[in-house]
């Protein structure tokens, strides 16, 4: 009985959490088809949904309207039928913009804006996770400096060729691998850094310490010391 009365009140498609579970599975689906599928695409779906709804509801009440007067005219004819189809239209005119336009802006635009919110929310939570995960670029740049070297491939230098390569495989501004390479390679360049500079450098070698360790990658840990000698010395 309190699904039949939600139903003739209009209660679930405004309801927060029927919101949300639409949302979610809505995007996924769509982000199943298409990768780059964006929240506010989705957003437009479920307006369109709303408006279906809202639809659907007037015509119930229409039609639960008519089966009810129907009993209070012994002969249901043409003319009765059309009587009501006329009403109903007259009826649509001020109920769409007077009942649910007002609970669309007060009620189901708010509930579906702040899901959207909450799943942005989610979303850029998750990147900054996955960004804290990932290893330092200056730390990338030491472990391709050693493999570089241990495939005696010798093709890194502090060049812009270089840098842009590099940019365009750890996802960076090619500047700023310009400026890691620099100082991998240019002695003056490692002179010049300062101790909060020195204390980040070595959080670097560390790291990559760790991942070479785990990799059981005895010369490339030896390279890596070698390389940190060179900025020991200064």
């Amino acid at each position: 009985m309190k699904k039949v009365l939600s139903i003739f009140a209009f209660e679930r498609p405004v309801d927060y959490d029927h919101i949300s579970k639409s949302f979610y599975k809505t995007h996924q689906q769509r982000l199943d088809i298409r990768e780059t599928w964006p929240a506010r695409a989705t957003r437009r779906m479920l307006i369109t949904d709303y408006w279906g709804n809202a639809t659907i509801h007037f015509l119930l009440l229409l039609g639960l309207a008519t089966f009810i007067t129907s009993f209070f005219n012994s002969q249901p004819n043409v003319a009765y039928f059309s009587t009501s189809v006329l009403a109903a239209i007259v009826v649509s005119i001020p109920l769409f913009p007077l009942l649910y336009l007002p609970i669309f802006n007060r009620e189901f635009l708010p509930n579906l804006e702040t899901v959207i919110a909450t799943y942005q929310n989610e979303e850029r939570a998750w990147m900054a996770k996955c960004k804290k995960d990932q290893p330092d670029n200056r730390t990338l740049l030491l472990l391709f400096y050693v493999l570089d070297k241990a495939g005696k491939v010798n093709y890194l230098s502090p060049n812009d060729k270089c840098a842009v390569l590099l940019s365009r495989i750890f996802g960076v501004a090619t500047k700023s691998m310009r400026t890691d390479l620099d100082l991998v390679f240019k002695k003056e360049k490692r002179e010049k850094l300062d101790p909060r500079g020195r204390v980040e450098v070595g959080k670097n070698f560390n790291e990559a310490f760790t991942i070479l360790e785990t990799m059981q990658f005895s010369e490339g840990i030896r390279l890596l010391k070698e390389l940190e000698q060179k900025f020991l010395q200064h």
